[in-house]
């Protein structure tokens, strides 16, 4: 068996499966609710960003927002660019901004809007 037909075998059944099965209705369930339409690229690009030097990246990995962008699941580190959004939840701006222009105006986190 290929390690295709054996991954394929565990989507289907027990807890991946399961928890596949739980994201697919949970985002079928978001479109049919009436979801919000994506923001305009200039929507987004009017939003801050800052440049983190070592102070701003020390903060973030203290704060009670969290030490990782929670789309690419990276390291806030001194030099990244971020965009923190109306709710101050910060990201990368580079991972936020297709999800926003994209998906939704809403943060991925609290679902706070972008006013």
């Amino acid at each position: 068996e290929s390690m295709e037909a054996a991954a394929d075998g565990a989507v289907r059944g027990g807890v991946l499966g399961a928890v596949t099965g739980g994201i697919v209705a949970g985002v079928a369930m978001g479109s049919a609710a009436g979801k919000a339409e994506p923001a305009g690229a200039e929507r987004v690009a009017a939003l801050p960003t800052e440049v983190l030097d070592e102070e701003g990246a020390a903060r973030l990995q203290q704060g009670d927002a969290g030490s990782r962008c929670v789309i690419c699941l990276a390291e806030f580190e001194c030099g990244d660019r971020i965009r923190r959004l109306p709710c101050l939840h910060p990201f990368h701006a580079c991972c936020i901004d297709p999800w926003l222009t994209s998906h939704s105006p809403l943060c991925p986190v609290c679902k706070h809007p972008l006013q």
